[in-house]
């Protein structure tokens, strides 16, 4: 029993990988639409460039942001 509920914590479970498996890193400016939103010096998530002002991103990925209060580099 103990063997089995053990299996069952990791049964359907994916490893987190530290990178993309045959990736590259990317030239800068190669896609200028991509941003990486950094929190703490920290990449937090990612997002795409929709116009001027907006950058669509997951709703999950920063939460207690006050609009407008952030710095665009």
């Amino acid at each position: 029993m103990f063997c089995v509920s053990l299996l069952l914590n990791f049964c359907g479970t994916r490893a987190k990988l530290p990178r993309i498996i045959g990736g590259v890193e990317a030239a800068l400016g190669r896609w200028p639409w991509q941003v990486s939103l950094y929190y703490s010096n920290r990449h937090t998530c990612g997002g795409s460039i929709i116009t001027s002002q907006w950058v669509v991103t997951a709703a999950h990925s920063q939460t207690n942001l006050c609009a407008l209060a952030h710095d665009r580099k």
